[in-house]
């Protein structure tokens, strides 16, 4: 292995990812301290340590130690960002949802079709009601000393950069949206999709 490829992949990798040492050393379960020898060079990681490394930055070990790793730090693959989830609707609201479902088929089953279209139409109502808390979700992400916050409602969706809308797009749920902001030379982009329970929130850089 060549020890000075290794310190630079390292090193290159981690702000390539917007991480401190510290950040770095908890998402790969290892002290900052561990970190900070292994990119000044005062010992290198073991064969399991460069498992976790590799793995979490997506690369084969191959192009970890063995030659520069070159590839356009501003791609796709390379600059996933973690986003953190900052607010929620509470779980018994989602899954009161469920229960109602399961309720008006009871009735439809029990009461035959009068108290079945009754049923359907309250449980139509609760829908349209519950539908706006449970619909709530923010996400934030840290980029260059930018703070961006993903907000999903009921009708659209919302990119803010500190504190300042910068994107939005209106729509009934949350299917295939795309927001985009410019950082320096950069431009973030927030892609949600519906989930089965909850949308998902992924960020790139480009």
């Amino acid at each position: 292995m060549n020890q000075d490829v290794i310190i630079k992949n390292l090193i290159l990798l981690r702000k390539a990812n917007n991480l401190t040492q510290k950040e770095l050393a908890i998402k790969l379960n290892y002290s900052d301290k561990i970190i900070s020898k292994w990119e000044r060079g005062e010992s290198l990681p073991d064969i399991i340590a460069l498992n976790d490394i590799s793995k979490y930055y997506n690369i084969k070990i191959d192009d970890l130690v063995n030659s520069l790793y070159n590839k356009d730090l501003s791609s796709n693959d390379i600059s996933k960002i973690e986003i953190r989830k900052v607010k929620e609707p509470a779980k018994v609201l989602i899954w009161s949802l469920f229960l109602a479902i399961i309720l008006v088929i009871v009735c439809a089953w029990v009461g035959g079709p009068y108290v079945a279209i009754i049923a359907g139409l309250l449980l139509v109502l609760y829908s349209v009601i519950i539908s706006i808390p449970i619909s709530h979700f923010e996400w934030e992400v840290n980029y260059k000393d930018n703070i961006f916050r993903v907000v999903n409602k009921v009708t659209r969706t919302e990119l803010w950069k500190n504190e300042k809308k910068v994107d939005e797009v209106y729509r009934l749920l949350a299917v295939g949206i795309k927001l985009t902001s410019k950082v320096e030379e950069e431009t973030l982009i927030v892609n949600v999709v519906s989930g089965l329970i909850e949308p998902k929130c992924k960020v790139l850089i480009n």
